[in-house]
């Protein structure tokens, strides 16, 4: 049997190989789809991750800390570091995150405050 036309106004029948292949298109997309909810989920287990770090209050202070985040049955982990000026006016920070998905991110600040 021959393939049945596929648009909007066709009215053949498909066949049993193109039915399959439809199947099959739906089925990595779905596969394509989970992949993105580790990665994303991983993602999120990051940001938790950096949020828990600490920050020092006093002038002159600095601090290291290591966070741990999870969601969704993705984890991460966070190493910072964090130095406020001695006139308390400057503060730098820096973090890196890795995650169950094997992602690595960064971020670093700088800010002023009065």
């Amino acid at each position: 049997m021959a393939a049945g036309e596929i648009s909007k106004t066709s009215t053949d029948a498909i066949n049993g190989s193109q039915l399959h292949s439809t199947n099959a298109e739906v089925a990595k997309i779905s596969q394509k789809l989970g992949d993105l909810k580790g990665t994303m989920s991983a993602g999120i287990a990051g940001a938790y991750a950096a949020a828990a770090l600490a920050q020092p209050h006093d002038p002159g202070a600095s601090s290291v800390g290591v966070g741990v985040g999870n969601f969704r049955g993705e984890s991460a982990l966070s190493i910072g570091v964090s130095t406020i000026s001695d006139n308390g006016r400057w503060i730098l920070k820096g973090l890196v995150t890795h995650d169950t998905q094997s992602h690595t991110g960064a971020a670093a600040s700088v800010n002023y405050q009065w």
